[in-house]
């Protein structure tokens, strides 16, 4: 089947009397770089190939402006800012970025779908108002002034303009709408050569208008690679904007549009293939490629939706693939350079003196510090065998080797606040990197060195950056427009590709990864502060013409290949769950007459046997247990024992706690953290009190500045950043069940006195043959209810009732499922062993299971249906029973720590 490239250049052979006097628009460089290809491959003798112009390209020189890459327009934007009513207060420009970026966006929109400014601005300003309903009487002066910016945007908007055209500039809408008003004198002094426009499908309003002036005026050509099965359904998205073409464009009404073939329903062989994760796709893909020849894999291309996929799909490559082109790069800001440089200057943004233990030990234990820092790793082992949770410069130096003491200079001296002179430091950092690294390090750093360059020559030319925060912001974002790109031949061997670059390109096979919502569709939309309203009245594009997009180019990819194999992960769990895409439902419902065939990957587990650690009790360890016993074990970390005795051995005897990962997003440690020392805070005013409902109601409006407080402790004051707003969310959901949970008594008649909220409990069991053992603890809560007194436990889990039910004692220090009972019974004996009274019940209160409100712990007699809650001195008897048990087991030199199964 011929290709559309093929198709486009037979045809303008045809019509067009001297093809060299052609000017070719295409939608992207490699489309274009196909076409000269497909040109070469048609000459039969020398001659002169028709221009071929990128459509930006195009659009630039016929509005006589160039397009100002988005940082320079955002300093130029900053300036104009300065500029208007200079003697008011001005923000800094990294907070003057955080919106004026989203602002630029819709500027450049409203521009390439030329709307009226006039209307618009105003309309944008009266919702503004509205979204800030005070009435102008009580308007504070913040909200006079933010009001006034966006009355002002207009003249804001114009002197952008005026600025960036009088350099010859301009951002890309104000370059497209320029275009739409010089197109005339483009005509007049072009016109009569032949313009082919090849391979467009969503145009905005702009290129609209010159597609349009075009076909008006002469022998220009408009080429559509739309298919029949699609233009006839009117409720097919994927040829929604062709169908508004040729139903609205004038030339239409006497003229048929060009090409509308039948290529999707010639049959095709569509694989639909399942996939756990990503990781598996791409390992299969490798299985594919290996029954490929050098022939198949010249028209073959893989297409990664997801573009994250990239390296593991190359490390997947099987030894058969010997070319391959990638048209993709791979992004500067994900290279491990570019990772560590961020980690060094968030630590000196976030500790300008004592740096904080784990901000230090992400720049130390990096695989670049390692490479140019030789004890890094000495120091970091040094800071956890004596616990040390900061440390200044000057003991760093003291640690590392003499050799070393420039580069820790660099690397640890309190950098300089100004960014000229952080800037400075940086490009001497990355310059020493360069020197004693790999050739991938040395090829990053030569891009970061560049990056440093135009910072320094922006910073020479506008002085906007003021700080290290603001170096960090910009570096970062410049960083994340570069790319390492690959070397290869572009027409010859596999191909790989983006979604977008596959425009206008067609291959017999395509196998195609992340077929998934979130991917194909993206389902997302750039920020704005133009409301979906303002946008239909407008004729700006929403979510479904932004999702349209996508799926034109995916059924465009299949229309003329012929076998298909298509990659979706399952349905996974939790923030990251994507569903399989709408396309692939669509493509099982409804086809032509192709082969779909529909398949799972099952992932092969390694079945080697793993040898479980096994290891002897020494008198070094029996020594350390003593000491443990003399000063307490914990619930914790006789569970931990139960869990796995290797946990504990390395917890406990060795002094090695579990990884500690910096979190981006809360993880469920931190979230029980910041829902518990909330807790603590609202209620421990209260302890030693009868509570009312008065004293409850007041605590509500407090929880979220109190909660607030503790994520900004724990998380920064990013802590509503992204998926944390979701989880802090959450969490004030949790901590307003526990002020309702006792409202909720209350207001029943019920009457709840607070003993004590975070009660220390200390108590020392007298083992029948080991002596005295202390132990310790921390009940988040002790209270009685209607008299009865409880001990409670606080879960951000979840927590089921059977997980505190007991019939064998046995399982209670075995089993693991049972660590829930065994915490409470350990509280309610160490409050039985200190206070010389038994409490009536111990449980727990799960936030994620508020259905149960309080689970008690309780006992089944075997034989009997019935759970007995309340805690007596033969329940605490039989605990302490095993809890000798398990002491005895943990302090038997006999009995080695082995490693469970986990």
């Amino acid at each position: 089947m011929q290709a559309f490239i093929a198709q486009c250049w037979d045809h303008l052979r045809q019509e067009v009397t001297d093809p060299a006097q052609l000017r070719c628009i295409v939608p992207s460089i490699r489309a274009g770089n196909f076409l000269r290809q497909c040109i070469q491959e048609s000459q039969t003798a020398p001659g002169f190939l028709p221009d071929i112009i990128p459509i930006e390209a195009f659009i630039q020189e016929v509005a006589d402006l160039q397009i100002i890459d988005e940082l320079p327009l955002l300093f130029e934007c900053y300036q104009v800012y300065l500029n208007r009513q200079p003697d008011q207060p001005k923000e800094d420009f990294d907070t003057f970025s955080s919106w004026a970026t989203i602002l630029l966006g819709d500027f450049n929109e409203i521009d390439r779908y030329l709307v009226p400014t006039d209307s618009f601005f105003s309309y944008l300003a009266s919702i503004q108002e509205l979204n800030h309903w005070s009435t102008h009487d009580t308007q504070s002066d913040m909200v006079r002034a933010y009001l006034q910016f966006w009355n002002e945007l207009p003249e804001y908007y114009g002197d952008l303009k005026d600025i960036l055209a009088s350099k010859g500039l301009g951002y890309q809408g104000m370059v497209y709408r320029e275009a739409t008003e010089q197109i005339a004198y483009y005509l007049e002094a072009k016109g009569e050569r032949p313009h082919a426009f090849i391979g467009f499908n969503a145009l905005n309003t702009a290129e609209q208008f010159l597609f349009q002036e075009f076909l008006a005026h002469g022998s220009h050509f408009v080429l559509w690679d739309a298919d029949n099965h699609f233009i006839g359904d009117k409720g097919h998205s994927a040829s929604l904007f062709m169908r508004r073409y040729f139903k609205t464009w004038s030339y239409y009404e006497k003229h048929q549009p060009q090409f509308i073939g039948d290529n999707y329903s010639t049959p095709k062989d569509i694989a639909l293939v399942e996939a756990a994760n990503a990781l598996d796709q791409v390992k299969e893909i490798g299985n594919l490629l290996k029954d490929l020849s050098a022939d198949q894999q010249r028209n073959t291309a893989i297409v990664l939706a997801d573009e994250e996929l990239l390296l593991p799909l190359l490390n997947s490559l099987p030894a058969n693939v010997h070319k391959v082109n990638v048209t993709m790069g791979v992004s500067l800001k994900s290279q491990p350079l570019t990772l560590w440089v961020m980690a060094l200057m968030e630590l000196h943004i976030r500790y300008p003196k004592n740096f904080y233990y784990k901000a230090l030990f992400k720049v130390l234990e990096h695989p670049v510090c390692q490479l140019i820092l030789a004890d890094g790793s000495l120091l970091v082992q040094k800071m956890t065998r004596e616990n040390q949770i900061s440390i200044n410069k000057e003991a760093i130096c003291a640690n590392l080797k003499a050799e070393d003491q420039h580069l820790l200079e660099l690397l640890f001296a309190s950098w300089p606040s100004e960014a000229d002179s952080a800037l400075n430091r940086l490009e001497q950092i990355i310059a020493s990197v360069a020197e004693s690294s790999n050739d991938l390090h040395r090829t990053a750093s030569v891009k970061l060195l560049a990056v440093c360059t135009q910072l320094k020559n922006m910073q020479q030319r506008y002085g906007s950056l003021k700080s290290l925060e603001a170096l960090r912001n910009i570096f970062r974002q410049l960083a994340g427009k570069q790319q390492l790109d690959f070397q290869g031949d572009a027409y010859d061997g596999l191909q790989i590709m983006g979604v977008l670059e596959s425009r206008a390109l067609d291959f017999q096979r395509i196998i195609m990864c992340s077929v998934n919502e979130g991917f194909l569709p993206s389902g997302s939309a750039a920020p704005s502060y133009i409301t979906n309203d303002m946008k239909y009245q407008y004729g700006l594009p929403g979510l479904f013409e932004k999702d349209a997009i996508f799926v034109y180019h995916f059924y465009r990819l299949l229309h003329r290949a012929k076998d298909i194999t298509l990659f979706y992960t399952a349905v996974g769990s939790g923030f990251q769950a994507k569903e399989e895409s709408r396309l692939i439902k669509q493509l099982r419902n409804n086809h032509p007459q192709h082969k779909i065939s529909q398949r799972t990957l099952k992932t092969k587990m390694n079945a080697t046997k793993v040898a479980l650690k096994v290891i002897p009790k020494d008198s070094d360890i029996l020594e350390r247990l003593q000491q443990i016993a003399a000063k307490q074990f914990s619930p914790s970390s006789l569970i931990t024992y139960i869990w796995n005795p290797i946990e504990f051995y390395k917890q406990k005897i060795l002094g090695v706690g579990p990884a500690d990962i910096l979190e981006e997003d809360i993880a469920l440690n931190t979230l029980g953290s910041v829902v518990h020392e909330t807790i603590e805070t609202l209620y421990k005013p209260l302890a030693g009190s009868k509570l009312t409902e008065a004293v409850l109601k007041a605590l509500l409006p407090k929880i979220t500045p109190t909660l607030a407080a503790q994520s900004i402790k724990h998380l920064g004051k990013h802590y509503l950043a992204g998926k944390n707003r979701i989880v802090f969310e959450v969490a004030q959901k949790y901590v307003q069940f526990a002020i309702q949970s006792d409202l909720n008594h209350l207001t029943a008649g019920r009457e709840i006195n607070l003993i004590a909220v975070e009660m220390p409990l200390r108590a020392v069991f007298d083992h029948p043959s080991l002596g005295p053992i202390h132990l310790g603890g921390t009940a988040d809560r002790v209270d009685t209810l209607d008299g009865k007194l409880r001990i409670i436990d606080y879960k951000t889990g979840k927590v089921e009732p059977n997980q505190l039910q007991l019939a064998n004692w046995e399982v209670l220090t075995t089993d693991y499922k049972y660590s829930k009972a065994f915490q409470v019974l350990m509280y309610g004996y160490m409050y039985w062993l200190e206070h010389k009274s038994i409490p009536d019940q111990a449980g727990i209160i799960s936030f994620r299971k508020q259905s149960e409100d309080f689970m008690a712990f309780g006992w089944k007699t075997p034989g009997s249906r019935q759970l007995d809650h309340q805690l007596t001195e033969a329940t605490l008897n039989s605990f302490e029973q095993e809890l000798s048990k398990l002491i005895a087991e943990l302090f038997n030199p006999e009995i080695p720590f082995t490693e469970k199964e986990i």
